[in-house]
């Protein structure tokens, strides 16, 4: 799991509390720092286009290990179930990283091009992972491996299905779209409903802040390199998170939540996979 129940305890009553003080102070630190032009923030523009990666690249991941367990699968319908696994997570993690470029790269003039160019990308990408990573695993670690990817992708599939259906009953305004009075600014706390405003909780928080599941990969044999892989995690959805307030897409209190969701579930998924022992001891 990466983390004792004792430290996601502690991440919880952290989140809560920055969550009431928040409260009070969402609305000036936005006002202070945000600003929602591309040109002005082209690191923040980054973030936006590349900041729900996780998504594509547990899909991506997934994928080769499904191929690469198909060989120790005893009947032949299970066989054909990693097959079909292969291929499905492989167009997915294609179809959700055209998603993300085509639709968030205004400078795009060619979507089919830029299309043809991520498959190409992927398909390499999919190759390499095989030929140096997979290729001389043993059986029970490409076992392992595969319950991984199952789980990273039930992650990634249930929390956007949270953070979506939660975005539209709150009803929140972004930042960016408050009238120049701020009068339409309402707290995290308070429910607005559908009104096609969708700032609480941030989907991109959530979705950055998954990259700590990367570290279920790494073979926990080897301590060092978890910790390298989750706390890469860790600062990239933090990194993520900062970046969208200041480009006026969220508040503090819509991050912090959307991380909040994203680890909660996640501490539940690998409670429910029973990874928990994978990772046991290991202090972060």
């Amino acid at each position: 799991m990466l983390f004792s129940r004792k430290q996601y305890l502690w991440i919880v009553l952290g989140c809560v509390v920055a969550l009431i003080l928040f409260s009070f102070i969402d609305l000036p630190v936005s006002k202070a720092i945000a600003n929602p032009d591309p040109a002005a923030r082209p690191f923040c523009q980054f973030m936006y286009i590349f900041g729900e990666m996780a998504s594509s690249l547990f899909l991506l991941i997934g994928s080769v290990i499904f191929f690469r367990a198909a060989q120790y699968k005893n009947h032949p319908i299970l066989r054909i179930w990693n097959a079909f696994f292969t291929i499905i997570t492989f167009l997915l993690a294609v179809f959700m990283a055209a998603m993300m470029i085509n639709f968030r790269v205004e400078s795009l003039s060619n979507t089919t091009l830029s299309t043809i160019f991520i498959v190409i990308i992927l398909a390499a990408a999919w190759i390499l992972c095989d030929r140096l990573w997979l290729l001389k695993k043993e059986k029970a670690e490409i076992l392992r491996l595969e319950r991984v990817a199952y789980l990273l992708i039930v992650y990634s599939v249930l929390l956007n299905v949270i953070i979506n259906v939660i975005k539209p009953i709150w009803g929140r305004v972004r930042f960016r779209d408050l009238l120049p009075d701020y009068s339409n600014f309402s707290p995290w706390y308070l429910i607005q409903g559908v009104a096609g405003a969708a700032s609480f909780p941030s989907g991109h928080a959530a979705n950055a802040i998954s990259m700590i599941g990367l570290a279920l990969y790494v073979d926990p044999s080897k301590p060092s390199r978890v910790k390298k892989v989750f706390y890469f995690g860790v600062i990239w959805g933090l990194t993520v998170a900062i970046s969208r307030v200041f480009f006026g897409a969220h508040y503090l209190s819509d991050i912090t939540m959307g991380i909040l969701i994203s680890i909660s579930l996640y501490v539940f998924l690998c409670w429910v996979f029973r990874l928990k022992e994978y990772h046991a001891g290991l202090k972060l």
